[in-house]
């Protein structure tokens, strides 16, 4: 059997939302995203953006028509029990300073912030109630 070598890295991560100028703004105010294209596909039933803080992207996308998320999907330990991928996370130096910033900006903290398993943590709500993390490295 051949042997191969992969080189994987994190690229984007796509998150539907109800409003794409909105997220576009949150993101950029309380996480220094930048836009870094747009595009609209009619013929797919959406707009998407893709925005960059350093070398990861978020993709965005507003859907002519969507469903809103269930009220488990908010909560991080109740979104555990559903099937399928959970959140975004992100690494940061000073959570701390970063939780001052989300109380600036008015973004709830759901979880946190606490040390559990080695790790000081946080999660909070984004744009249309989605999860993100944030670990103190």
């Amino acid at each position: 059997m051949a042997e191969h070598t992969w080189n994987i890295s994190p690229l984007h991560c796509g998150i539907s939302v109800s409003d794409l100028e909105a997220s576009i703004e949150w993101f950029g105010r309380v996480l220094d995203f930048e836009v870094v294209s747009r595009d609209s596909i009619p013929a797919a039933g959406f707009d998407l953006a893709f925005l960059r803080n350093g070398d990861f992207e978020i993709e965005l996308f507003q859907c002519y028509e969507y469903k809103e998320m269930s009220e488990e999907r908010k909560v991080p330990n109740l979104d555990l029990k559903t099937l399928g991928t959970k959140h975004i996370c992100f690494a940061v130096d000073n959570l701390d300073a970063l939780v001052e910033t989300f109380y600036e900006n008015d973004v709830e903290i759901v979880q946190g912030p606490e040390h559990l398993i080695g790790n000081y943590y946080c999660f909070i709500h984004g744009p249309n109630d989605i999860l993100i993390e944030f670990i103190e490295h």
